[in-house]
């Protein structure tokens, strides 16, 4: 065998394997050689494995150099299933990088090329290829075309799952905007022409066939126009009966609209909902007059008739017995028990909705169990029954989790999860507990006394108590060690290294995460390998500035969510690369892996990734002072932010904005994104983003010598923040008042208002807040010439600051009050702030752009000497 088509081989061997990179390296091997040893077949082929494998990778530019090259060796030897091939790869290049023409220019070859080979297969494929196009493009008639002579040609059993994915494709399309207009206008010609001919019968066909098609594509405005449309003809035909049903079926409509805050469509919905009783006789179809009763129920209800609700819903409850309809009988009691909750009547609501529990269960329709379960939590929440909602929220929850409704079973457990969240359910719980803990057979039963722990741990994680969470684990990790759980012990020590990671203690966290793994790796277990492990233990590694080590671990999780196919996770761990490539102020390697984020984030239509991946980008350009590019990524995310329903997100994009305008002496623009970030946080109502803005409004009219507006901003922020009895808010906030009066020239009023920030810090053991306050009043007394009380006060936030592994405060304080010494010839004093930043800088691996700082300091300091 020709060495080349060995390494071809060992490529293929790769690939069986799922080893990308092996793949890639074998195929790179043969290729050179085949290309010194003239083997142009070889090529042609290694070519195109090349080509997927950059494609799955979505190096787009690549793997098109590889297919075309491909494709000319392929044409050169007429493989004509060669050609075909490459065609059809670069066809879906082009369809992936947006090149639509280009895209259909190569399918249509490849299209063509199966025609020749009359290959029917083939010609399916890429007629469904050619349909996702044309429907890429908006042209959907054309791709309908395309999908449905795809249809014929793949019909056999052979291709079931490709026809049912092209039969949903063919339904989604008829609902497209276009597709729906272009029918309209033909169905609503030819019914009004069948009309005007007398033809009434025919045109009730194709007024039917608009009213499916406009419910189909969610276009109710047109619905409702064609169900009256229907109605008046059935009326001009004096059949009361079926006009009755479509004035039924119109009232439907307009109730469903009406509930979504249109006022006017319930006063419709009442009007069409009485003509419809008017028109079908209880005698006739007792069901659907029983049906339109209950209806006229809800509408009075959603307009806050409570009477006329009451009165309709208690004649529903007799007719739905008649029928036999328990179910609907079922429904009549929990409307009148949501008519008791408007009322605030809980113990009225309790008695409906229980019985409409019982008779739901005697129908066993697990989906509706569910809902009434879940109201019937609800009211004992109102009624502060916690035990009782509890138990409702569990038996929904579980009932939705059974019927696969995952949105509202996500939707119960965050109520069960504010259950919990309620001191009165904590504090009983974890007496509960620690009650179950002191007991003998807890103290003689380890597995029991590990499941207690447990629980206490994580009711301790609720209670946001995470030291006495961390003791609780602590705990666990030595029954577990006791047991030799290793499965246990990672899991455990994994939840140690997120506690500690959420407390912003890095080294602990490192420490459990890197124990963690090391259990995981010695199982040997491909599948027991976890990439968000190995990405915490990378991000924590990176705060405490281990950038070699943290680039292993996130170049780990990388390698395992590209293996398992995970793009969202592969997304995350280039974001984490480009933060790594940032702290290193490696901008080229930080621009490309956020930009590899971007395109996979695209590529998933994630919104909320892409918001992020140009957040970086703005924050890279930020750390380069390129404001210009800052404000551009800037605008691109507050773009896609203000598009998704979050507004924190873009509270904080309008922030950023303002920030850039500020180095761009933009005061108007800053202006303008402060005061938007502050109606964004108004908007959201949680009064510590109120808090932010505020502040930040506040320093910006102190800046620009607006005193009495930024005393204004400041002190509404004391104000809310003393009503949320936040201490440590209302310590952010002294300080800014201690800022102002330091600017207003009353010293002693701006120590008295630091010093009052700094017993609320050091109460709440808030180290970077209490490190922040002695910065301050070391300010202060280096102002005042006060130099050696400054130091104490500048040593002493260096602790804080150090305590609270908050480096960028440690060493922003160092270089600053080195600074401050040389300014005023302190030389000595000086050195000592130079030795804790070089100190810290090598710990940190030698960062550049600190220790340009550093010298630049040294310089100054030297150039001093020398005058």
């Amino acid at each position: 065998m020709a060495e080349g088509r060995k390494f071809e081989k060992l490529g293929y061997e790769s690939l069986k394997k799922n080893d990308i990179p092996g793949a890639r390296a074998n195929f790179e091997k043969a290729l050179d050689i085949m290309r010194k040893e003239g083997d142009d077949v070889g090529q042609a082929y290694v070519l195109g494995n090349l080509g997927n494998i950059s494609f799955q990778s979505r190096q787009l530019e690549q793997a098109e150099t590889l297919y075309s090259e491909s494709l000319g060796l392929m044409e050169k030897l007429k493989d004509g299933r060669g050609i075909e091939s490459s065609l059809g790869n670069l066809g879906s290049i082009f369809f992936y990088k947006g090149e639509l023409d280009q895209a259909v220019q190569y399918y249509e070859r490849a299209l063509n090329l199966m025609k020749d080979a009359k290959d029917p297969v083939g010609q399916g494929i890429y007629n469904e290829y050619l349909g996702n196009v044309f429907l890429k493009k908006e042209e959907v008639n054309r791709a309908e075309e395309y999908y449905v002579t795809a249809r014929q040609l793949l019909n056999d059993d052979n291709q079931k799952e490709k026809l049912k994915r092209i039969d949903e494709i063919i339904e989604t399309l008829k609902k497209h905007p276009k597709y729906v207009d272009s029918r309209e206008d033909i169905l609503w010609t030819e019914a009004e022409k069948l009309e005007g001919e007398g033809k009434d019968k025919e045109a009730l066909k194709k007024y039917q066939e608009l009213e499916e098609m406009f419910f189909e594509s969610h276009r109710y405005e047109k619905a409702e126009k064609t169900i009256r449309k229907t109605a008046e003809i059935y009326e001009r035909q004096k059949d009361r009966y079926s006009a009755g049903v479509c004035f039924g079926n119109l009232s439907a409509l307009l109730l469903q609209q009406g509930f979504k805050g249109d006022s006017a469509k319930l006063d419709q919905a009442e009007t069409a909902c009485l003509k419809a009783l008017e028109f079908v006789e209880q005698d006739k179809d007792l069901r659907r007059y029983s049906y339109l009763v209950g209806s006229l129920g809800s509408i009075y209800l959603h307009k806050k008739n409570l009477e006329k609700a009451t009165d309709y819903f208690n004649q529903s409850l007799p007719l739905m017995e008649k029928i036999g309809d328990t179910e609907g009988l079922a429904r009549s009691h929990a409307n009148l028990g949501d008519v008791k909750s408007l009322q605030n009547d809980w113990d009225g609501a309790l008695n409906y909705h229980q019985k409409a529990l019982a008779m739901m269960e005697e129908s066993k329709n697990d989906k509706n169990i569910a809902q009434q379960c879940e109201v019937l939590g609800d009211v004992f929440m109102k009624k502060r029954d916690l035990a009782n909602a509890e138990a409702c929220y569990m038996r929904s929850s579980s009932l939705y989790e059974a019927v696969n409704d995952q949105t509202n079973h996500l939707i119960v457990q965050d109520k069960l999860v504010y259950i919990m969240r309620q001191p009165e359910y904590l504090e009983r719980r974890r007496e509960e507990l620690v009650k179950e803990l002191a007991s003998d057979s807890a103290k003689n039963d380890d597995e029991k006394r590990l499941h207690l722990l447990d629980e206490l741990g994580n009711l301790n994680i609720l209670s946001n108590s995470p030291e006495k969470a961390v003791e609780c684990m602590t705990e666990v990790l030595k029954l577990k060690e006791k047991k030799q759980d290793k499965p246990g012990l990672a899991e455990t020590h994994t939840g140690l290294g997120n506690l500690y990671m959420g407390m912003n203690f890095p080294q602990q966290s490192e420490e459990h995460f890197a124990k963690a793994i090391e259990i995981k790796e010695a199982q040997g277990k491909e599948e027991a390998l976890d990439s968000e492990l190995y990405s915490n233990h990378g991000i924590v590694l990176l705060m405490q500035g281990r950038v070699d080590l943290a680039d292993k671990s996130l170049k780990k999780s990388l390698k395992i969510n590209k293996k398992a196919g995970n793009e969202a996770g592969m997304a995350q761990d280039y974001q984490n690369l480009g933060n790594l490539s940032l702290q290193k102020t490696d901008w080229v390697g930080a621009e490309q892996n956020y930009l590899k984020s971007l395109e996979i984030n695209k590529s998933l239509d994630n919104k909320w990734g892409m918001a992020e991946d140009n957040r970086n980008q703005c924050n890279l350009y930020i750390k380069k002072e390129d404001w210009t590019r800052a404000l551009k990524y800037a605008e691109q995310a507050l773009e896609i932010s203000s598009t998704l329903d979050n507004i924190k997100e873009t509270c904080q994009d309008c922030r950023t904005l303002a920030q850039i305008y500020s180095e761009k002496k933009d005061r108007p623009k800053q202006e303008e994104y402060f005061l938007k970030a502050y109606e964004l946080s108004q908007k959201l109502n949680e009064p510590a983003e109120i808090c932010i803005d505020l502040r930040n409004l506040g320093a910006y009219y102190l800046e620009r010598g607006y005193r009495e507006k930024a005393e204004e901003k400041f002190k509404a922020s004391f104000d809310l923040s003393t009503e949320m009895q936040d201490k440590k808010e209302i310590a952010e906030d002294y300080r800014n008042l201690g800022n102002l009066e330091f600017y207003n020239g009353n010293r002693p009023e701006a120590e008295r208002k630091y010093l009052e920030a700094l017993k609320l810090t050091l109460e709440i053991d808030d180290k970077t807040g209490a490190g922040k306050d002695y910065t301050y009043l070391g300010n202060l007394q280096f102002k005042e010439g006060r130099f050696e009380k400054a130091e104490e006060y500048f040593d002493k936030a260096i602790a804080k600051f150090t305590e609270a592994n908050n480096w960028p405060s440690l060493i922003q304080l160092q270089l600053t009050v080195a600074r401050m010494q040389v300014v005023v010839a302190r030389k000595d004093e000086a050195d000592k702030y130079l030795d804790m930043a070089r100190e810290l800088a090598r710990q940190m691996n030698d960062p550049e752009e600190l220790l340009k700082a550093i010298a630049e300091i040294t310089k100054m300091k030297e150039e001093i000497d020398q005058r």
